[in-house]
């Protein structure tokens, strides 16, 4: 238990941990990027490229894998298959090659990790749509545990020093400094006289008297 409890509460035994995790998935995706770019490149990069993928997807958006109560693909996936993957093939087919082997590099060295994780992630969830399990499931698990637990997957690799260049040097680009705009002092309302107020607001104004000439008599008087 207590085991347990250090390895929770250290950052530096979970980065380690993490880095160990981070090292089996680059071998994974190294491995299957060598594939592609080593002696299997005709297919992949070289003059038949495309050729892999098109038969990896064409045989995902058959009937043998659509059809049934419970097809290994789902029908809007074939669609996609259809209709943008495969007229893609070739494009597609140089993405990936070359995809899985970046990927495979940043997790190793732990250079902008979750970024990498997050394209990692979403390849295995594409081959797991077409309906390749196999190594999959456990490595799309192992990618979502990195981007769920922050920057500590990174800690131990290049991710300590280019995360801080980064948002430096983005700061730089576009941290314009907003200019603060401070309120005006609200206005001091001073009490009000309640009765003065009162006597003004019933206050009837008299209309004003003639003045009369000194010497001059009164109207009506002989």
């Amino acid at each position: 238990m207590n085991a347990l409890k250090r390895i929770y509460t250290s950052k530096a035994i979970r980065s380690d941990l993490w880095f160990l995790v981070r090292l089996y998935l680059a071998y994974e995706w190294i491995s299957a990027a060598t594939e592609k770019l080593g002696t299997g490149s005709a297919v992949w990069i070289g003059t038949k490229a495309g050729t892999a993928i098109k038969g990896f997807l064409t045989f995902a958006a058959s009937p043998t894998q659509t059809g049934g109560d419970h097809p290994s693909v789902l029908g809007w996936y074939a669609w996609l298959i259809n209709h943008v993957f495969l007229p893609n093939a070739t494009a597609l087919s140089y993405m990936v090659a070359f995809g899985e082997l970046f990927i495979g590099i940043a997790l190793g060295i732990g250079l902008f990790t979750r970024f990498a994780a997050f394209w990692a992630a979403f390849l295995n969830l594409l081959f797991m749509l077409a309906g390749s399990t196999g190594i999959n499931p456990p490595m799309f698990t192992l990618e979502m545990m990195i981007l769920l637990v922050g920057g500590t997957a990174g800690l131990f690799g290049m991710d300590i020093v280019a995360i801080p260049l980064l948002k430096k040097a983005v700061n730089r680009i576009f941290g314009r400094k907003v200019p603060v705009v401070v309120p005006a002092e609200a206005p001091v309302f001073q009490p009000i006289d309640r009765e003065r107020y009162i006597a003004s607001e019933h206050q009837v104004e008299t209309p004003e008297q003639p003045t009369t000439r000194q010497g001059a008599s009164s109207p009506g008087v002989g």
